[in-house]
């Protein structure tokens, strides 16, 4: 498939938007026409009238707040100034609508508004969000009830193929304003993501050769883990093989002691048996001849090392048992045995 053909999410897979179920069946009249009338402010663009829409007695401030933070850009006379007419109804919300809710109801509302921006590369939404004055909130570590963080949300944002040029520039900056705020790259929370899905997979996904430099300039590499692997197996280095990433990617992932890890439980059918998959396997499967062709010369660099280390860990554990299995075969062909002492002559 063409690079300008896939899918413009890193989210290892479709369908999470991360808006909330709409339950209007089961809501007041007010609260159904709250919501209508946001969807027409998001369809039209008009975020001052949003102002005036969280006065309601009736409202849901986290839906507004992601929805100015994360909708895309209407069409229309509204797009010349859409970024400050977000930023007046964002600035809005944190001034005059947050002093009813507790610190847990605050930072949930918070963290979905830094996660909506981040995903949508609005660097100067998700900074307003960040100098929110309040030091009990977490927002740049926070997450989600899908165990999304705002870093998370920047590098796996979805958005529309109109916006992609725009978006991709601004993405870098996201990353940048966050890791400077102390965002951990492994999203190691309380609310961890679900099915372990991190930045630099995300990253290694979708091609982003600067992002992920900067990731790797900007955090301490005795934290990071370029080998956690996602929950079938998939590591950052999978991935890029996976899709078919630069070799530049391939290289720097290499260069930071990304391993020949398989991925053991890619297959979900478990009336058959299928074999592990190396990186090197699913490119050759995909047909990345390039990238076969480097993690070759890599290997022959280092001295055919690389595909028998795999998983150092691993392969040490695997050895330790292997010596133990031997040792106890050892001491049973050791043992000896004493004859029969026989009462007779020596003639038998």
């Amino acid at each position: 498939m063409h690079p300008s053909l896939r899918t413009l999410s890193a989210l290892p897979t479709a369908g999470n938007s991360g808006v909330e179920t709409n339950h209007a069946h089961k809501s007041s009249k007010r609260l159904t026409r709250f919501r209508k009338d946001l969807r027409t402010i998001e369809e039209n663009g008009t975020w001052d009238a949003l102002k005036i829409l969280v006065t309601f007695p009736e409202r849901e401030i986290s839906v507004a707040l992601r929805t100015v933070c994360g909708s895309n850009v209407a069409s229309g006379k509204c797009r010349e100034n859409d970024l400050d007419s977000r930023l007046d109804a964002v600035a809005h919300i944190l001034e005059r609508c947050l002093e009813e809710y507790t610190r847990e109801e605050k930072e949930k509302i918070l963290v979905g508004g830094a996660i909506a921006s981040a995903s949508k590369g609005r660097y100067e939404i998700l900074q307003r969000l960040i100098e929110y004055d309040d030091d009990d909130v977490d927002i740049v570590n926070g997450q989600d009830q899908h165990g999304f963080s705002s870093l998370l949300g920047a590098c796996c944002g979805d958005y529309e193929e109109g916006e992609r040029v725009e978006m991709e520039m601004n993405r870098h900056k996201c990353i940048e304003i966050l890791l400077e705020h102390g965002a951990d790259v492994e999203n190691r929370g309380a609310g961890v993501h679900k099915k372990n899905w991190t930045a630099l997979m995300a990253l290694a996904k979708r091609n982003d050769l600067e992002s992920l430099r900067l990731v790797f300039k900007m955090t301490d590499e005795n934290t990071l883990d370029v080998n956690r692997t996602y929950s079938n197996g998939k590591t950052a280095l999978f991935v890029a093989c996976e899709w078919g990433a630069s070799i530049d990617v391939i290289n720097l992932l290499l260069e930071k002691g990304a391993k020949n890890i398989p991925a053991s439980k890619l297959n979900t059918d478990y009336s058959r048996f299928v074999p592990s998959t190396t990186p090197i396997d699913i490119a050759m499967e995909n047909g990345h001849h390039e990238v076969v062709f480097a993690l070759n010369e890599y290997n022959d660099k280092n001295s055919l090392a690389w595909f028998s280390t795999g998983n150092d860990e691993r392969e040490k554990k695997k050895g330790e048992e292997e010596v133990n299995q031997q040792e106890t075969k050892m001491n049973f062909d050791e043992r000896v045995v004493e004859p029969a002492i026989v009462q007779g002559g020596e003639s038998w």
